[in-house]
């Protein structure tokens, strides 16, 4: 589910830059470019976090087959 998530993250992250770097640099968009640059930060932040989950939830199998039956029951 998160890699789904991550997924479309990324793809809101090309039309975010899409936009940013086709917006003509004139005083009268400076104020957009900076929301848009801001939306770009909060996107990246948010990417991270859910990579963080990602990767918290990944059990490689190297990590099961080295798990003792003793310690994956919990006694």
């Amino acid at each position: 589910m998160y890699k789904e998530i991550l997924k479309k993250l990324e793809a809101i992250g090309v039309a975010i830059d899409d936009g940013y770097n086709t917006a003509v640099d004139t005083e009268e968009n400076s104020d957009s470019m900076y929301y848009t640059n801001h939306a770009s930060d909060l996107l990246n932040e948010l990417v991270v976090s859910v990579e963080e989950l990602i990767q918290s939830e990944e059990v490689t199998l190297d990590e099961v087959m080295n798990t003792s039956p003793t310690l994956a029951r919990g006694l």
